[in-house]
């Protein structure tokens, strides 16, 4: 999911801090101490592939994906573990910056995808325009309620399959792409992987970005598309604890799934749980694709390809993931005192309640 951020609070680090230090992260799954010799004999806490390939390496076998050349896969799994889909996707994306680069290198199929999503690019930066001629002379094509009248956009399918066979070697299990008003994110892919909805209020231009040019609109929708079919990507595909193997072999794949990649959706304060999404899905892993996908892309494009928001990427001097996945990713402190920053309200109020104040 792809979230609006609320705007900048007044700094109160001392509070922050001390807020902080009560803040628990709630990962949905225990490790299992069963692997404990598997932890590897110096090390930082990372469950990454690179730093603990023992506890990855004590998984139950898993299928392989096999992308194919013309963007489709050979067999749609769907309990591949997260070391195998990261490796092949980061593959994929390898061989696709490599032709990007030396362009006679693409093959005829990569060639179609291009121009097929390029066409439909084009095709809703003319919808963007239409709308924004249009609406001088009617100020209903701001409401959400009448957008339909503002013409139909292109399908989303046909700016999606593209992309599914352009950077994600046609593992995409997404069935449904649409529309879906809401209030608060940009977009979102359901936890089957199988269905991506955007939110047309945002991406029209007929709030956040009304009056940008319909260019910068345009390349807006494919970062959120993209962003949106990361997560569809991992959600679709990956195992988490439904492997053949023993109990204590499932449990390890759920906790490894959920450090890498789907990591938590709670935290809890003082005794207090509380939901919060910012995190849900943006772990390491996806991270680690989703800079990827936008370093190749903003080459191709030549201009700055963000998929994912800079609140979960320290500033690296290697602008980008290395061999460990976390090297690049915001520490837990960091992680605690960012949620202490953005619901620094909401835990003063349960203070108050708490003192009976």
């Amino acid at each position: 999911m792809c979230q609006l951020q609320s705007g900048p609070i007044a700094a109160r680090p001392d509070q922050d801090a001390e807020a902080a230090r009560h803040i628990k992260l709630k990962y949905p799954v225990d490790f299992p101490e069963v692997f404990s010799s598997k932890l590897p004999p110096i090390w930082g806490g990372c469950y990454c592939p690179s730093c603990a390939s023992d506890l990855w390496d004590s998984l139950a076998p898993h299928p392989q994906p096999h992308p194919n050349e013309d963007g489709t896969a050979d067999v749609m799994y769907s309990g591949l573990d997260i070391r195998q889909l990261l490796s092949t996707l980061m593959s994929h994306l390898e061989q696709i910056s490599e032709h990007l680069a030396k362009r006679e290198l693409l093959t005829a199929n990569e060639k179609s995808a291009i121009g097929d999503m390029m066409r439909s690019a084009h095709a809703y930066v003319e919808f963007m325009k239409f709308r924004d001629s249009i609406a001088p002379y009617d100020q209903r094509g701001k409401d959400p309620k009448d957008l339909q009248r503002c013409r139909n956009p292109p399908l989303l399918e046909t700016l999606a399959e593209p992309m599914n066979r352009l950077w994600f070697g046609g593992l995409l299990k997404v069935k449904s792409y649409g529309w879906q008003y809401h209030r608060e994110i940009f977009g979102l892919a359901t936890h089957d992987g199988r269905t991506v909805r955007l939110n047309p209020t945002i991406l029209w231009g007929t709030e956040t970005f009304a009056g940008k040019k319909p260019l910068e609109r345009g390349l807006q929708l494919l970062t959120v598309l993209l962003h949106e079919q990361v997560h569809a990507f991992f959600s679709g595909n990956k195992c988490d604890g439904n492997c053949n193997g023993t109990k204590e072999q499932q449990q390890l794949c759920r906790f490894l799934t959920a450090r890498v990649c789907s990591m938590y959706r709670q935290i809890e304060y003082k005794g207090h749980v509380i939901n919060n999404q910012l995190f849900g899905g943006h772990g390491p892993a996806f991270t680690a694709v989703a800079w990827k996908i936008g370093s190749v892309m903003g080459k191709f494009l030549n201009c700055d390809v963000l998929l994912v928001g800079p609140y979960f990427m320290k500033h690296c001097r290697c602008k980008g993931p290395v061999s460990c996945l976390t090297h690049c990713y915001i520490s837990e402190e960091e992680q605690r005192m960012g949620f202490a920053r953005a619901l620094r309200n909401e835990l003063a109020e349960r203070d108050r309640q708490a003192s009976g104040a």
